[in-house]
């Protein structure tokens, strides 16, 4: 509901071309995956052995598939051979479910978004509140319509933007060092691109950002700030309704627990506007204001609840509204008030905002030097270190062949590099991101009995 406002700020990345992965129904099988670009124009194809000792059972079956083997790798210590042949997608696919029964991979379950319960809840409650300030008996609550109106439009813009997002430079410089470094011992260093180039930007595939996409990045980047600054006005008002301070008379409260409730919600507020995202790949280690920052937010949504449970206690046991002529206890601006308790222990559990890592520049800092290797190692430098960047980002779903086929992308397009033109050196010679591990042993046996098996529905 309402993802469709999400959209993505500059400078975090085209989609990637998502692929398809097929997983063998056939525990015995020496072919664990498969995965396969969705479109109809290619059938660049990655399929993934059990262990080492399956290699050669997996690579006679390519052979019998019509692939071509461009290059292999490893992907978390699974072997996987990088392919490319005369059938599209759909004929390899039934080509494959011949030999061996497959099952397309089920897309992970969605992830319940914190932001987005928070926002509906908070919707739930401020409504109430609304219908509470014009059904009092002692006439329309000005500050709790004030109080609800500022929250609804926050709520909105929790549940379009969800966290801040902004770009995580350490973590991107991170990752280009690890290409550098990996790359080093093929080509010069004074060769590669470095760390603090901005390697996207000369690929001048989009038109300058005008003013209103300017003004969404911002957002994007403060739609958490921007919406506890919309909550602290209405908190504001609803403190400042229940009690004022003068000079002459000093602070004079008409309604105690109102005034506490109001000042336990602003002081949360100002607690989580003084917060700070976590940044675990800055190099700068944290201070102990920094360390005091990076919790405020989960504290500044404990100590709102505790204000919203005073009010919800306000509303059943000392508040009254009139309905049809008869007065009951404000069990509008009660049921709120714990709505709003539950509101803020989702809050609790998000996150004030993300880094995210500007896949466009990982793609194009990579590309740019890969291209400047050896002809005959591109294609072997490419699969290793698309193996490197998808075990890096293993909190993220991107399958290994997404990362390929970018990289194989940028690299004709930008650089009229072929990859499965170019002649290739030895596979696997070159592991500059870890030791391989080992071969999992249990298909040793089977899988040297069958090697010089024919191809047949039982092979895979």
């Amino acid at each position: 509901m309402m993802e469709f406002l999400r959209l993505s700020p500059q400078g975090f990345a085209k989609s990637f071309t998502f692929m398809k992965k097929y997983i063998s129904s056939d525990s015995a099988s020496p072919l664990a995956a498969v995965e396969l670009a969705p479109g109809p124009d290619t059938n660049l194809s990655f399929f993934y052995a059990r262990g080492e000792t399956d290699k050669p059972a997996v690579r006679k079956a390519l052979a019998h598939l019509g692939q071509t083997v461009i290059a292999e790798s490893h992907v978390r210590g699974q072997p996987v051979f990088i392919t490319r042949g005369a059938k599209d997608r759909q004929a390899l696919v039934d080509a494959l479910a011949q030999i061996n029964p497959l099952t397309e991979e089920a897309e992970p379950p969605p992830k319940v978004d914190p932001w987005m319960v928070r926002g509906l809840l908070g919707m739930a409650g401020q409504l109430l509140v609304a219908v509470s300030s014009v059904r009092g008996n002692k006439g329309f609550d000005q500050g709790a319509a004030f109080f609800a109106g500022s929250n609804i439009a926050a709520n909105l813009m929790n549940m379009a933007y969800g966290p801040g997002k902004s770009k995580d430079v350490h973590r991107l410089n991170q990752i280009k060092n690890q290409v550098n470094e990996g790359l080093l011992s093929e080509g010069p260093l004074d060769e590669l691109p470095a760390v603090d180039d901005t390697r996207s930007a000369l690929r001048h595939d989009e038109p300058p950002r005008g003013l209103m996409q300017k003004a969404n990045d911002f957002v994007h980047r403060f739609a958490p700030q921007i919406s506890i600054g919309l909550r602290i006005f209405g908190a504001a008002k609803l403190t400042g309704n229940a009690g004022k301070y003068t000079r002459e008379a000093g602070l004079q409260v008409k309604d105690p627990l109102t005034f506490s409730a109001g000042s336990a919600i602003l002081l949360g507020k100002f607690m989580a506007l003084g917060a700070k995202t976590e940044d675990p790949y800055n190099p700068k280690p944290n201070t102990a204001l920094d360390d005091l920052r990076e919790k405020l937010f989960k504290w500044g949504a404990y100590t709102e609840g505790a204000g919203y449970a005073m009010l919800a206690y306000n509303g059943f046991a000392q508040r009254q509204i009139t309905m049809n002529g008869k007065t009951y206890p404000d069990f509008l601006r009660g049921t709120a008030g714990l709505i709003f308790v539950s509101a803020y222990v989702a809050q609790s559990l998000a996150k004030l905002g993300i880094k995210q890592v500007d896949m466009d520049e990982v793609v194009a800092h990579t590309a740019d030097a890969l291209a400047q290797m050896p002809p005959d190692k591109i294609p072997q430098l490419t699969a290793d270190t698309a193996a490197m960047l998808t075990e890096h980002f293993q909190d993220r779903t991107l399958h290994y062949g997404d990362i390929y086929t970018r990289l194989s992308a940028d690299l004709q397009r930008y650089h009229a590099i072929a990859i499965d033109a170019l002649p290739s050196s030895s596979f696997s010679a070159f592991r500059p991101f870890g030791p391989e591990k080992e071969a999992r042993g249990p298909h040793t046996v089977r899988l040297q009995r069958e090697e010089m098996a024919p191809l047949t529905l039982k092979t895979f």
